[in-house]
């Protein structure tokens, strides 16, 4: 059976949330994963460590109250709608095997509808918006100086250039993006 990955009614909103509690409780969870080019679940195989931040990011990371509340620091990613399309384009085409025509009608009838009816309006909940996405680097910046700061008040040295710290540190801090 396919899902609207779009909406955001078929992700495990539960064990998402439990997942997440766990994570800042210290505790590692099961890596969890969906194979897009033959529309099934397929999980990687092994943990997710806790860490002094945690960092989610997705379409939908905003749209559920219980996964807002878990969050420190909310920030909402514009990204101009058309380079959002023309990104999806060569994802799909590269590495899941779409046509043109596959995608578009994908876009028309599921992307675009679930990112009016969905997405857009979990802005409202976000700390932040960052206008220009990724490319908007004073905003990157900030973003950045901000989790060093919550990473570095959980008693880690972490730079920029580390590795991801392989040391579980309970009850890390949140911060989301979409």
């Amino acid at each position: 059976r396919r899902l609207n990955f779009d909406a955001p009614e078929s992700f495990e909103l539960e064990d998402y949330c439990r997942d997440i509690r766990a994570l800042k409780a210290g505790r590692s969870v099961p890596r969890r994963g969906y194979d897009y080019v033959n529309h099934c679940r397929k999980d990687p195989g092994g943990k997710l460590r806790p860490a002094p931040v945690l960092l989610l990011e997705g379409i939908h990371v905003f749209y559920d109250k219980r996964v807002r509340s878990l969050c420190d620091l909310k920030v909402f990613l514009q990204v101009d709608p058309d380079l959002c399309l023309l990104r999806r384009i060569a994802r799909d085409l590269r590495d899941r095997g779409r046509t043109i025509e596959d995608i578009s009608r994908q876009y028309l009838s599921q992307v675009k509808p679930m990112y009016e009816q969905h997405v857009r309006p979990a802005a409202q909940h976000c700390d932040l918006l960052v206008p220009g996405g990724g490319q908007n680097l004073a905003a990157a910046q900030a973003v950045a100086a901000h989790i060093l700061r919550l990473a570095g008040a959980k008693g880690k040295a972490v730079h920029p250039t580390s590795q991801r710290q392989k040391e579980a540190a309970p009850s890390s801090n949140l911060t989301c993006g979409s």
